[in-house]
C-alpha cells in the first residue's frame, strides 16, 4: 500500500544484486633507473619508506598493532618548479597500502648491476604499490568533487 501511494515498486531482487558499497582498489607502478650513486640512494630510500609506512606498528611486543599509515593520493601536473592538482583525473579517498612489490631488473633474465662503493646497484628497479580506499565514494562525494572543479569526480 505504501509503495502504491508513492508510485514506487519494491524490487525483491535488489538485495541480491546490491550487497554493500565497495572499497576501490588500485595500483601504481614506478620504475627506478638510477644514473648515479645519489639516484640509487634516493630510490632505496623511497622504497624503504613506502614499505615502512605501509606496515603496522607493534609497541613493546604487545599483542595489539597500530594501523599502518593512511595515504592521501592526488594527481599533480608539473609546470616548471610548481605543480597544481590535475583536475581531469579522478580523485581518491584516503587509502591503505596493502602491498608493496619490488623487483630488480624486471625486464631481464639477468641480474644486471652497477658496482659502486656500497655494493652492486640494480640497473632497473620496479615498485608496485597496491592501495585500498578506506571508504567507498558516495554520490555526494562525486557532486562535491565536481563543485571543486574535478571533472570526473571520484
Amino acid at each position: 500500500a505504501v509503495a502504491l501511494g508513492q508510485q514506487k515498486a519494491f524490487n525483491p531482487n535488489a538485495e541480491m544484486i546490491y550487497k554493500q558499497p565497495f572499497h576501490r582498489k588500485y595500483e601504481f607502478s614506478f620504475d627506478f633507473i638510477p644514473k648515479s650513486r645519489e639516484d640509487a640512494i634516493m630510490a632505496d630510500n623511497i622504497i624503504y619508506h613506502f614499505k615502512k609506512w605501509s606496515a603496522p606498528y607493534v609497541e613493546n611486543e604487545s599483542q595489539f598493532m597500530e594501523m599502518p599509515c593512511i595515504w592521501k593520493v592526488t594527481y599533480h601536473e608539473a609546470s616548471g618548479k610548481t605543480s597544481k592538482t590535475y583536475k581531469r583525473l579522478n580523485l581518491f579517498k584516503p587509502a591503505f597500502i596493502t602491498n608493496v612489490q619490488v623487483q630488480d631488473n624486471p625486464m631481464s633474465d639477468f641480474h644486471m648491476t652497477i658496482k659502486d662503493e656500497t655494493g652492486h646497484v640494480p640497473v632497473h628497479t620496479a615498485m608496485n604499490l597496491f592501495l585500498s580506499e578506506t571508504m567507498p565514494p558516495t554520490r555526494q562525494d562525486h557532486d562535491d568533487a565536481l563543485a571543486m572543479g574535478h571533472l570526473r569526480g571520484y
